[in-house]
């Protein structure tokens, strides 16, 4: 998981949720998801 300065988190997961339903990707790949507010370090 990588978080860019531009505030989107790019996480890769084989799961993404979609219309509130959580969909299966076999292959998986990188989705872009707002950042979250959390402590991170720097």
């Amino acid at each position: 998981m990588s978080t860019n300065d531009d505030g989107i988190e790019y996480v890769y997961t084989r799961f993404i949720t979609r219309n509130g339903k959580r969909i299966y990707h076999p292959k998986g790949g990188l989705y872009k998801f707002p950042k979250r507010s959390k402590k991170s370090k720097s």
